[in-house]
């Protein structure tokens, strides 16, 4: 019967925590928020100001005590909230039986083995300054609420044996941090001043910190939501991007090879006009366009074409010896085709290309088109 009371008083509560558990018309959270700040603010504390004897065994007792009233916040039922602060003075009995002298931890074992009968014998006066000390260096949150929650609705004959002295004796523990000054601790007042000061100063810096964490925070979680969203706003484009660059370039390609062909069409379509003079038609003279000689290159061209087409294994154009009256003429040609080009910038393109006239036209082609 009493198991089955425990589980449903386990299984109710356990539903009813988040309305059961400091509720909105109680002033639990303003309590705990008090304590939290008192905690923190006496975090400096140490043993030997809480006349705590010191012990190589205390820092292992005093760790496994503060870790197990730890773990107060994570259970829901009264029950098992009431059995962590129990586990939590048991191992505080536990560190004062075994720093007492032997013999007097030889009769306490005599007597009893109950926790009630080492209270007795050890005394609350030892035992209430280290559960204060681990309070404090534990500094669980959410402390008040969690014994007022015990308080509202743990079974009171549940509360009459050694639990409920646990729980009186942690309430006791929260009113002396509340009211703590300098009277009730082994210190001066200046040191205590001190320290109260320092502390102040640390926890402002700490909180000048979380916010300085929490502004870059937001401005990530901001930035990344930018990133987000212009993603979404702007499509990728780097494939349709890829093929309008190819296109372009091939459209390019195509321009300037036809203009090449224009030219070059151009030119030997003038230049292989002989037949013109021989029927009596006028043909425009090259020496009214500024370059002197044309009938001359139109010859040296009409021999290169007849040369080409007769001997298609043949070098052509012939290379056009420097200093000749076709050298001459060919590069007054060419001069006139590119008057925007300057004429040492034309020569110097048709030396080096030997007086290969495509070559030259195909280069001066695109120092025409850089300049344009």
């Amino acid at each position: 019967f009493e198991s089955a009371r425990e589980g449903i008083e386990k299984l109710v509560m356990n539903r009813l925590y988040p309305v059961c558990f400091s509720p909105a018309t109680s002033d639990d959270a303003d309590k705990d928020h008090v304590l939290r700040e008192k905690m923190s603010l006496f975090r400096w504390i140490a043993e030997d100001h809480l006349d705590i004897p010191k012990n190589p065994q205390n820092a292992a007792f005093l760790h496994f005590a503060k870790s197990e009233l730890l773990k107060i916040n994570n259970f829901k039922s009264p029950r098992d909230k009431v059995i962590c602060i129990l586990n939590c003075c048991t191992v505080i009995y536990g560190l004062l039986r075994n720093t007492r002298p032997k013999g007097a931890a030889a009769a306490a074992a005599r007597l009893s083995t109950s926790s009630t009968s080492i209270v007795d014998d050890v005394g609350a006066d030892k035992f209430l300054p280290l559960l204060i000390y681990v309070v404090i260096t534990a500094s669980p949150p959410k402390l008040v609420s969690n014994i007022q929650y015990i308080s509202r609705f743990r079974s009171p004959e549940r509360m009459q044996s050694e639990a409920g002295y646990y729980v009186t004796n942690l309430q006791g523990a929260i009113a002396f941090i509340e009211s703590m000054d300098a009277s009730c601790l082994s210190i001066t007042q200046e040191e205590f001043n001190k320290n109260i000061e320092l502390t102040i100063w640390e926890m402002e810096l700490e909180k000048r910190g979380k916010e300085r964490n929490i502004q870059q925070q937001q401005m990530q979680m901001q930035q990344q939501q930018m990133a987000a969203a212009r993603r979404q706003v702007i499509p990728d484009l780097s494939g349709e991007r890829a093929q309008w660059l190819l296109g372009r370039s091939s459209d390019l390609a195509k321009s300037t090879l036809e203009k090449t062909n224009n030219f070059v069409g151009r030119l030997f379509s003038e230049l292989s006009t002989p037949a013109a003079s021989e029927s009596g038609q006028s043909t425009p003279k090259r020496e009214e366009h500024g370059y002197p000689g044309a009938v001359a290159a139109a010859t040296a061209f009409s021999s290169f074409q007849g040369q080409r087409d007769s001997d298609p294994d043949s070098d052509y154009p012939p290379r056009l010896v420097v200093g000749s009256s076709e050298w001459a003429a060919t590069l007054a040609m060419v001069r006139d085709m590119f008057p925007n080009v300057d004429r040492e910038v034309v020569d110097i393109v048709f030396e080096s290309n030997a007086g290969s006239i495509p070559h030259s036209i195909e280069q001066l082609l695109d120092i025409s088109m850089g300049d344009e």
